[in-house]
């Protein structure tokens, strides 16, 4: 026996593997003290869980959190809180020259429609589609922004009318998401320039070469669904390489959305001064997360996407089960703000929240939560008329009755 054997044989005896077995020690260790705690076999990590994340979740305080605690300067508060939202967000890259490119154009009676790609940062280019009212402006503008729905062959496809509407998948995804419309399209005819990105992950900036890519029909839409699966794989590792680069999959989506308002607001034709965001889902998650950290957006439509940390973690929510929850998540945020308290940051500015009553992946009561605090937020500094939240019979989606509604409600305050 050579000098490694020997310390490997030493250290497995020291276990209690060899002289009990495998069992022998598993039953050993299920009632071992260690450093003066017990520890249970069976108590480690459960339903993607660690045993005691519960009640670490149960005594969490939200620091900056205006609804919850004494703040006697609204202002100062917003500052600190903003402020702390940035640092936490980790992502500020150098501004650049946009340079935007045009790479094609249609004509669609009332407004046009380019295809472009402007500078965001020294490293990337964003692929995005730019529809401009015809006439005289400068108009108000609209930063619309896509969902996540697990579904990342197409991004701004989902809002935007193409040739990629011919797609099965594509099809199926906005006949259950949005009503069979392209709400950009809806909006540009409303008069509205509107801007609408490829977040990082979803159509031109989705994964490309993994295994199976090459493997499926996307002229399906099972062919479709089996690709977006393969390709949800490769979110894992990409979040974790953002991280071990001290960034976030979710930093640099709010990041690129921040920098394309910027984009927008810079463009001759569009009145900065009349500059509001609109989301579904993630996209409505994104949408009131700039409005909370940019001055550009003047008025917000959030639509299905509101909740408190504690209902998702402890009732094993939306956000307890896959990698996606990543592109949802600003490390450390809440040690501070609750997303209701975060999305309050864009008090005292006009803000619209839709959810669904039939939505599963927000409990009804997480919601009524949220919107509670944020309109304590509003009405304390005499605007509580400026928050328009409601609860719609209604699943997970943006249907043509509720795009009217928030549509006319951005009217309201983006066209006075």
């Amino acid at each position: 026996m050579d000098r490694r054997d020997f310390i490997e044989l030493s250290g497995l005896t020291a276990l209690g593997v060899l002289t009990l077995g495998f069992e022998g020690w598993a039953a050993r260790t299920s009632s071992t003290n260690v450093g003066g705690a017990t520890m249970d076999a069976d108590r480690h990590i459960r339903e993607n869980m660690p045993y005691w994340l519960d009640d670490y979740v149960k005594q969490m305080k939200f620091v900056l959190s205006y609804a919850d605690n004494q703040f006697s300067d609204f202002n100062a508060w917003k500052r600190r809180a903003r402020t702390k939202a940035r640092r936490l967000i980790m992502y500020d890259p150098p501004e650049v020259d946009f340079a935007p490119q045009v790479l094609s154009e249609q004509d669609r009676g009332t407004y046009v429609q380019r295809k472009i790609t402007f500078q965001a940062t020294p490293w990337y280019r964003i692929p995005a589609y730019l529809l401009i009212p015809k006439g005289r402006g400068p108009f108000p503008a609209i930063v619309n922004i896509h969902d996540h729905g697990a579904f990342f062959l197409f991004g701004k496809e989902k809002l935007v009318a193409t040739e990629a509407d011919n797609n099965p998948g594509l099809k199926w995804f906005k006949d259950m998401a949005y009503g069979g419309r392209s709400t950009a399209n809806e909006l540009a005819e409303r008069g509205y320039v509107v801007l609408v990105i490829d977040g990082l992950f979803w159509g031109e900036r989705a994964a490309r070469g993994f295994p199976e890519d090459g493997s499926f029909d996307l002229n399906t839409v099972e062919g479709v669904q089996k690709w977006n699966a393969a390709a949800y794989n490769v979110a894992g590792p990409m979040s974790a390489n953002l991280m071990n680069a001290g960034l976030s999959w979710c930093s640099v989506l709010i990041r690129d959305d921040i920098i394309s308002t910027e984009f927008l607001a810079s463009l001759p034709m569009v009145d900065e001064e009349r500059i509001g965001a609109c989301g579904l889902s993630v996209g409505c998650f994104r949408s009131w997360h700039l409005a909370a950290l940019s001055d550009r957006i003047q008025a917000s439509a959030n639509i299905c996407w509101m909740t408190d940390i504690k209902t998702q973690l402890l009732e094993r929510c939306n956000l307890t089960t896959s990698i996606g929850a990543m592109s949802m998540t600003i490390p450390g945020i809440m040690k501070y703000l609750d997303y209701a308290d975060f999305a309050s940051l864009a008090c005292p500015k006009p803000a619209l929240f839709f959810n669904g009553l039939q939505d599963g992946l927000f409990p009804v009561h997480s919601v009524k939560h949220a919107y509670e605090k944020m309109q304590k937020v509003w009405d304390s500094q005499g605007v509580g008329d400026r928050l328009y939240t409601r609860l719609w019979d209604v699943p997970h989606e943006f249907n043509v009755q509720m795009q009217e509604d928030a549509f006319a409600w951005l009217d309201k305050w983006l066209k006075a």
